[in-house]
């Protein structure tokens, strides 16, 4: 069993302007989740939206803490959390504002602006499923309200409505996978990769939550697409884009290179595959004339190139000389010199028929 990299690079860009100059971070109770299920363990947790330098939004349980802010207690009826800061060992009463009076029942869900990536995490827990979204679209905020619900079932069928609601449209793919995008998006519903129907290897599974990455660049995400899938991406220099998503259940290689293919392709990256081998990362806008392999086309000499072995090539913002040179040894050719730089300083103003000789 091959062994997988596991990548979790983490990069949190939502930083509130206004509390972008206090040197202490500051806390807001954001939503407070309380989900029952007959089958399955109980969820109680309240979201906490912490500002500062690492700015996040965490789901945090009793007992739970993310950077100095400790859960201690939750009071879903009252709509109220008790949090102590570790670092100052002081105790704190977060409140959701406004709040709602339910003595007996507190609702499943209180969200008060809670992000759409908090609420999304929320969605893939007690869904099973993993969700990536269009970058625009984890910006957005949420408010809501429930009743008191009784399942996992219900609480996802619910937060699906109220996404709805709100101008979202989430697509099942699979049993494993389901794409949320904005109703001004659908146009990237229809651009979706389809799953491989190639039989999958069941060998290598990837655990829940292997797979995550938070406002991570593109390039690296596709660094570790290579290690996953086997393939060596080409990409031009340009591309540009960042992916948050984590994998909510176990997966096999090919279903997780498949998830990563969705996320990228809502960043705005599109995947085309060129043999078992390579494949093209490349931006909407350069779909076209990408290059096709055809083994008969190549000259005599590169067919009996000895088989390199994985990393004998590998670039990284090079000059393009530099594999240009390395394109011709592979292929049996030479380059042709290129042209020497020349340096021309006009003394006198010259008419343009004069220019070219002749």
């Amino acid at each position: 069993m091959r062994q997988i990299l596991l990548f979790v690079l983490s990069y949190f860009a939502f930083v509130r302007p206004i509390m972008a100059a206090e040197a202490n971070p500051s806390w807001r109770l954001s939503g407070i989740v309380v989900v029952n299920d007959p089958e399955l363990p109980p969820i109680k947790a309240a979201l906490i939206e912490i500002f500062g330098p690492r700015a996040s939004e965490p789901l945090l349980r009793e007992g739970e803490v993310k950077g100095n802010c400790l859960v201690e207690r939750i009071y879903p009826e009252a709509g109220r959390v008790s949090v102590r800061d570790v670092q100052k060992q002081q105790a704190l009463e977060l409140t959701i504002e406004p709040s709602v009076a339910a003595p007996d029942q507190a609702p499943t869900f209180q969200f008060r602006s809670a992000t759409l990536l908090a609420v999304i995490d929320l969605l893939q827990t007690i869904s099973g499923r993993t969700i990536p979204t269009p970058p625009r679209a984890r910006m957005m905020r949420l408010d809501l309200t429930s009743a008191r619900l009784s399942s996992r079932r219900e609480g996802a069928a619910t937060l699906e409505r109220a996404l709805l609601a709100n101008g979202f449209i989430h697509q099942l793919q699979s049993v494993k996978l389901g794409v949320l995008v904005l109703n001004s998006e659908t146009n990237l519903l229809g651009s979706i990769p389809k799953r491989s129907s190639i039989q999958q290897s069941t060998t290598d599974i990837i655990p829940p939550g292997l797979i995550q990455f938070t406002e991570t660049e593109v390039r690296q995400v596709l660094d570790f697409y290579q290690e996953l899938t086997g393939r060596t991406v080409i990409q031009p220099t340009d591309l540009m884009g960042k992916i948050t998503m984590r994998t909510q259940t176990a997966l096999t290689r090919e279903e997780g290179g498949w998830t990563l293919d969705v996320a990228l392709r809502l960043a705005g990256v599109v995947m085309i595959g060129e043999t078992d081998k390579f494949i093209f990362a490349v931006p909407v806008s350069k779909t076209n004339g990408v290059p096709r392999f055809n083994r008969q086309s190549l000259p005599p000499k590169a067919v009996k190139t000895p088989t390199s072995s994985p990393g004998f090539v590998k670039f990284a913002d090079s000059d393009a000389q530099v594999a240009l040179e390395l394109y011709a040894s592979l292929l049996g050719r030479e380059t042709v010199p290129p042209a020497p730089k020349v340096r021309l300083t006009l003394s006198r103003p010259f008419m343009r028929s004069k220019a070219w000789p002749g």
